[in-house]
């Protein structure tokens, strides 16, 4: 099953929603087009709750995307489950 994301913007917040396997595929760059293409935002959310496989291609586009969100002056938050279950 491919990766499947979602986004949203509400004020200066960014949020992605991703569902299915965090592998290569998102290794690509993907996640980096999207900070670029949001560079208004101050605050990017990585909401990972519906990932159902984590691959060594995932971990590294993830720790990518930290780096250019930090470079770019940006926070980012990872949300792994839902607070309010």
């Amino acid at each position: 099953m491919p990766p499947n994301l979602q986004t949203s913007r509400r004020g200066n917040t960014f949020t992605v929603v991703l569902a299915g396997p965090l592998d290569e595929r998102l290794a690509s760059g993907h996640f980096s087009r999207l900070l670029a293409s949001n560079s208004g935002a101050d605050e990017l959310i990585l909401d990972v709750r519906d990932v159902d496989s984590v691959r060594d291609s995932g971990l590294a586009a993830l720790r990518l995307l930290r780096h250019r969100a930090h470079q770019a002056g940006k926070r980012l938050t990872v949300v792994t489950h839902d607070s309010a279950a």
